[in-house]
């Protein structure tokens, strides 16, 4: 097995493969329309397995200037101390975007909707300034399938925290990464079992592939319930502003209208308190 000359699964070492692990990858793929997924035993597990995977020292990656906070700390602090540049802009303006793309760019990321403002960006166009020669990655827990499918707006990468929304019973962590085979074989050989070593127990992959079964009817009652959620405080007058993308008097709706689907626009919802209320 060693020497790649038997196929299937090593006796010992699960941390290269297992069969429950590889069904809930090609049900992820599937879910994503990618070709290929490899699992990881949390979303900062895939978010480094991914950076690891393309970025060396002397290369340059941007990132969207707000995002979850554990990759927030990779963008201001790992990657840097490994001689990797970064920048941050916000990934809704296409001509900072423009900007800020160098000969050595290999990859722009960021989330949308992102954590915590909700803030949508527009995929097609982030691909379109991208080109061939920069990777898209995109983290898309806040919104996963059937809510939008990055992959086919554009993105070369998607991952998710598979903790939230796809496992949805709260009792697992993990991450997946779905995209081009050729890239999720580099990921998954050279980065996630080797210098991350960070593959999810098979009874977690389990636990999650449990989960997905029901993940369609999660998400539209989500939705639902966000909406009018949103609703509601956007009329309170105790709230100075509600951040959701579903809101018709979001500046965003339009996009978000486009790029997410079945007129859903996820579950989560961010909003302000009015300071100068008199109760």
């Amino acid at each position: 097995k060693f020497a790649n000359k038997v196929p299937g699964y090593h006796p010992v070492y699960s941390r290269s493969g297992n069969p429950t692990t590889r069904a809930f990858e090609l049900k992820c793929a599937a879910m994503e329309g990618g070709e290929d997924c490899v699992a990881t035993a949390s979303g900062m597990g895939a978010v480094g397995s991914v950076m690891l995977a393309f970025l060396k020292q002397g290369d340059h990656i941007i990132f969207d200037n707000s995002v979850y906070g554990g990759t927030d700390y990779v963008a201001s602090h790992d990657l840097p101390d490994l001689g990797i540049e970064v920048s941050r802009v916000d990934t809704g303006d296409l001509e900072a975007v423009k900007a800020a793309i160098k000969p050595n760019t290999k990859i722009i990321y960021f989330e949308t909707p992102n954590n915590p403002m909700m803030k949508v960006t527009d995929v097609a166009a982030i691909k379109a300034i991208a080109g061939s020669d920069i990777r898209v990655v995109v983290d898309a827990t806040f919104a996963p399938p059937p809510v939008q499918h990055v992959l086919a707006l554009g993105a070369d990468i998607v991952l998710h925290s598979i903790t939230k929304y796809i496992n949805g019973h709260g009792d697992a962590l993990g991450g997946i990464v779905v995209g081009k085979a050729e890239d999720i074989t580099r990921i998954r050989k050279h980065c996630m079992t080797k210098i991350n070593g960070c593959p999810p127990s098979p009874f977690n992959s389990y636990l999650v592939l449990r989960g997905m079964k029901t993940l369609a009817i999660r998400m539209k009652k989500h939705c639902d319930n966000a909406m009018a959620i949103a609703e509601y405080l956007e009329k309170n007058p105790y709230v100075k502003t509600v951040y959701y993308p579903g809101l018709k008097s979001n500046p965003q709706h339009e996009l978000a209208s486009r790029q997410m689907e079945n007129g859903m626009y996820g579950g989560m919802i961010s909003f302000e308190l009015k300071d100068d209320v008199k109760g």
